[in-house]
């Protein structure tokens, strides 16, 4: 298994406001962490492609380096062919989006409703109009829809475009509507969290190439959004501040937590280790 420790710091309103970076225990065996949200007093989180269908949940009060023990391992009646996001429901229910497509291949793809009470999985097909591709890697649930952003070719000059689809909550098969889209330049969209209270939707993004050739590159960003008409994001206040510049860092997860507080995680990269750092809002 390629996800076999997931640790969070859970904190109480600016309590800790002091203290270091977190970092994955036994981070050489964590290779690609991709979904981040936190449920209560609990911290969720899954792999990309190559593990099962997996949700990762820890319920400690505080960080312990050696949390192993603590963590339990939530497996979904699913499929799991590449998740690239998760996000939550008021009522209870997790969503597990498998609609990661690198290579524009896939003619369908599916989100999985998963309600831990009752322990029952559901799903949810959809297809993009016009027979259009996209990869995606972002997702959140606002006004009984998810709301998916898809996410641009890295590397690519000029084509940076990000396209924001809704598609209902509920199981079924679904043809996407497309609400809008936004530019954002030199940065690939890879994570999505929005707040409950405020309704500030949070994007993580990044770049990567390699200069010369050889030497790889990396830039990450979070953007944050607010003052948008009802469902269209992408028409609200944009404000964007940069994470990382040179060393390669692929942030893949992001979860706000409370009124000061929000978390990145990023796959390890190289010889960098996967870790999850608390940013303030």
């Amino acid at each position: 298994m390629r996800f076999t420790a997931f640790i969070c710091l859970l904190l109480s309103a600016c309590a800790s406001a002091n203290r270091p970076p977190m970092h994955w225990p036994n981070a050489e065996e964590v290779i690609e962490i991709s979904g981040l949200a936190f449920v209560d007093s609990c911290a969720l989180g899954h792999n990309d492609s190559g593990d099962e269908a997996n949700v990762y949940l820890i319920s400690s009060a505080e960080f312990r380096r050696n949390s192993a023990d603590e963590i339990e391992t939530i497996n979904l009646s699913a499929a799991a062919r590449d998740w690239e996001d998760m996000t939550t429901d008021p009522v209870g229910n997790w969503y597990l989006g498998d609609f990661g497509d690198n290579f524009r291949r896939r003619d369908s793809l599916q989100i999985y409703r998963y309600h831990p009470e009752i322990q029952q999985t559901d799903l949810i097909e959809y297809t993009y109009p016009d027979g259009r591709r996209h990869d995606c890697e972002a997702m959140v649930f606002q006004g009984g829809k998810l709301h998916v952003f898809t996410k641009a070719r890295p590397g690519i000059r000029k084509q940076y475009w990000s396209f924001h689809y809704s598609i209902p909550a509920e199981p079924g098969s679904y043809e996407a509507r497309l609400v809008d889209s936004l530019y954002i330049p030199r940065r690939a969209v890879t994570a999505a969290d929005i707040d409950s209270l405020s309704g500030e939707l949070i994007l993580t993004a990044y770049n990567y190439k390699r200069i010369l050739g050889f030497f790889p590159a990396a830039a990450s960003s979070v953007i944050t959004i607010s003052n948008y008409p009802e469902g269209r994001f992408y028409r609200g206040e944009v404000k964007r501040k940069n994470l990382s510049w040179a060393t390669p860092n692929q942030v893949e997860g992001v979860a706000f937590y409370d009124d000061c507080y929000f978390y990145v995680a990023r796959e390890k990269t190289g010889p960098w280790r996967a870790r999850i750092r608390r940013k303030k809002r």
